[in-house]
C-alpha cells in the first residue's frame, strides 16, 4: 500500500501524536506569564539580579549583563515622567 498506513500503524502514530500534544500543552501552561512556575522562576531571577547589582564585588559589566538577563526593554515617557519596564523569562529557564 503506497503511502497508506495500516490500522496498527495509524493507531501507533495517533497515540504518539496525542502524547506529543499533551507534552506541548503542559509545556505551554508552564510558560504562561501567570503560571505559578513562571512567577516563581521570575522572582528567583529578579532576586539574583538584585543581589548582583547591589554587590560591591561585581563589576559594572557584570551588573549590566545581569539586568539585561531579565529586562527586554525600558520605555521612558518624558511627557508623563514615567518609566515602563518590560521583563521577560527565557523558556529555557522553565525547563530546568
Amino acid at each position: 500500500m503506497a503511502g497508506v498506513d495500516t490500522i496498527e500503524e495509524y493507531k501507533a502514530t495517533k497515540i504518539s501524536l496525542m502524547e506529543e500534544l499533551d507534552r506541548l500543552e503542559k509545556q505551554s501552561e508552564q510558560m504562561q506569564p501567570n503560571s505559578d512556575i513562571a512567577k516563581k522562576k521570575m522572582m528567583e531571577n529578579v532576586q539574583n539580579v538584585y543581589n548582583i547589582i547591589t554587590s560591591e564585588e561585581c563589576t559594572v559589566v557584570q551588573k549590566n549583563s545581569a539586568i539585561k538577563s531579565i529586562l527586554e526593554k525600558v520605555v521612558f515617557s518624558k511627557k508623563d515622567n514615567h518609566i515602563d519596564l518590560f521583563y521577560y523569562l527565557d523558556a529555557a529557564d522553565l525547563m530546568e
